[in-house]
């Protein structure tokens, strides 16, 4: 079995709930003979957050390779997730026989909070405002209420008159 980067643990790291990520293990035959993988399955522990595919492999002739997708899909609830991946194969080395590869994810639901609360039918209201003057500088603080990293790829004023109003001193 060629692991790249695996090395007894296939690391799914964070994704987020909903989203699915999949490693390939490569399982190559590397000797004289053909190779005969009989049989893949998860460990009796191991979370329903993970799968693979295919089901079962054909027999790999000398020199040949085949490819398992292995996913990590977490659905509903945050948090880590782990277990095994097992293969059983006719390998002439009984080391290679039976390989046990850990597998490991974090679900994550990163949510997005905004003080003080605003919304499009709710707009924060600044209250009067003499013309050709300035409101009192507001402060907005965005945090995260989830789990995980909540990436803010932008920030900008959406509705009313843009040109009216500006964000300054943004940090992270």
């Amino acid at each position: 079995v060629e692991d790249p980067n695996f090395h007894d643990l296939v690391d799914f790291d964070e994704v987020r709930l909903g989203d699915t990520s999949t490693m390939t293990m490569r399982v190559s035959n590397t000797g004289e003979a053909p190779l005969t993988v009989s049989h893949m399955n998860l460990g009796a522990q191991t979370s329903g957050e993970f799968s693979f595919f295919p089901e079962a492999l054909p027999e790999i002739e000398q020199g040949e390779f085949k490819d398992i997708e292995l996913s990590y899909s977490p659905r509903i609830f945050p948090g880590p997730d782990d277990g095994t991946f097992v293969i059983d194969s006719n390998d002439a080395d009984p080391e290679f026989q039976h390989l046990i590869f850990r597998l490991r994810g974090v679900g994550i639901d990163p949510k997005i909070n905004v003080q003080p609360r605003t919304r499009p039918n709710d707009p924060y209201d600044f209250g009067e405002v003499l013309k050709a003057s300035c409101s009192a500088p507001e402060t907005f603080e965005i945090t995260n209420i989830g789990s995980g990293l909540l990436e803010i790829m932008s920030v900008q004023i959406a509705f009313g008159d843009q040109e009216n109003f500006t964000i300054a001193n943004f940090s992270q």
